[in-house]
């Protein structure tokens, strides 16, 4: 069975890939596995930086798998929904509390929740390619969790374009409304986000 997690430590840094494809989905099994490593990593004297990439050229992250979402839905199961979401947010306070810088390099798409850990990072650093969204909205759904912590780094009015039109913003729009601190070309991304280690 493939890890759906790899962490690599390397020097001072921690890089944790996400590799569920082709959605790397924020499954109960993957936040489940951030947490347990970002829980290591925070006792580790020898990790001073952490970041979150993705082994997909495409998808960074799209957030919540649908197909555990449904399977709930469809059992009605509202404990193990309540039980999901409180997890999603408890790994983004994890992230947003944790005792070293935290960084996303992102390539693909970031969407829903996939966009809230974006935003849940310290800083992020996108390809000119990336793209990110709140799509909620497209399959009659309200982006609610990834909001807050949208919101909280681009502001209301940008947060509420994304959320009512649920269409993909660009990599310079992210870089305009903050989202991001930067888009550069694929072959920069990685030299980027080692310079941003330092």
């Amino acid at each position: 069975m493939t890890e759906k997690l790899i962490r690599t430590d390397k020097d001072y840094i921690s890089y944790l890939k996400l590799n569920d494809n082709p959605a790397n989905s924020l499954s109960t099994e993957m936040m489940t596995a951030i947490q347990t490593e970002l829980t290591d990593i925070d006792t580790n004297p020898s990790i001073r930086v952490i970041v979150f990439e993705s082994a997909s050229e495409k998808i960074f992250c799209s957030g919540h798998s649908l197909i555990e979402v449904k399977g709930m839905m469809s059992d009605k199961d509202v404990e193990a929904q309540q039980k999901l979401f409180a997890q999603c947010s408890k790994m983004m306070k994890q992230i947003q509390q944790i005792s070293k810088p935290v960084i996303a390099k992102v390539r693909g798409v970031g969407t829903a929740a996939g966009a809230q850990l974006v935003a849940s990072c310290d800083l992020a650093y996108g390809s000119e390619n990336s793209r990110y969204a709140l799509p909620g909205a497209n399959i009659g759904l309200f982006c609610h969790t990834p909001q807050v912590a949208v919101s909280r780094t681009i502001g209301r009015k940008p947060m509420m374009e994304m959320l009512l039109s649920g269409e993909p913003i660009s990599s310079e729009r992210a870089v305009q409304v903050g989202l991001i601190n930067a888009a550069v070309d694929s072959s920069e991304l990685e030299s980027t986000v080692a310079k941003s280690c330092n």
